[in-house]
């Protein structure tokens, strides 16, 4: 029997004319379950390893989108994040590296190594090695930097026998 209609026999009421039926259902209390040391509310249609599908779903997320930050840049993807516009750049790098003419598909060696120990894409003269790190010169980004650097931010090619 339901709260009320214990009360009302309590009282020495009888039932009322149409039955207990007549008053109006009493809203169910949720149930609890036990999960540990938590009382976790119980929702139908629902499991708890939705919860653990949802974090691992989120955990492989956020493991490629890191990955695919710490990827390594083509050298024509490091160019163009350095210099605004890349396409002097681009042709500059092509030339020191690859012996780019006009005319020819832009080729970029970030392993280049010139005659004097000029390296990397930008061939940084090694008189400027005292200020650098000249392990990462091989590296298109940071020679992209240096090479930025040198061009007073892509405004002088004075260092460079190729000239955009």
């Amino acid at each position: 029997m339901k709260r009320a209609q214990r009360e009302i026999l309590k009282r020495g009421g009888g039932a009322p004319a149409g039955g207990f039926a007549a008053f109006p259902p009493v809203p169910r209390r949720r149930r609890r379950r036990w999960s540990g040391s938590r009382v976790i509310p119980h929702r139908p249609g629902r499991r708890l390893s939705d919860g653990v599908v949802l974090l691992a779903a989120l955990v492989v997320v956020l493991a490629l989108a890191s990955a695919a930050e710490s990827a390594p840049l083509t050298p024509r993807a490091a160019i163009c994040q350095v210099f605004r516009p890349c396409a002097p750049a681009l042709r500059v790098a092509a030339c020191e590296s690859a012996g780019w003419r006009p005319g020819e598909r832009l080729r970029f060696y970030t392993y280049a190594l010139g005659a004097a120990g000029e390296r990397g894409l930008f061939q940084i003269h090694p008189v400027h090695f005292g200020w650098l790190n000249e392990q990462r010169l091989f590296d298109p980004l940071y020679n992209a930097r240096i090479a930025y650097r040198l061009s007073r931010g892509g405004t002088s090619w004075r260092h460079w026998t190729c000239r955009p």
